[in-house]
């Protein structure tokens, strides 16, 4: 038998506001939103 198990440990998306972004997974999936020294998401 096969284990058709996946994990997905990173995903990248690019979009034309990517703050706006993160703050709606931020809020959807509970989490905070901490943008680096550079304003990237963590």
């Amino acid at each position: 038998m096969v284990d058709s198990s996946m994990q997905i440990n990173a995903l990248i998306v690019d979009a034309t506001d990517p703050e706006r972004l993160a703050a709606f997974w931020s809020e959807l999936l509970g989490g905070p939103f901490e943008p680096d020294d550079e304003g990237r998401a963590n």
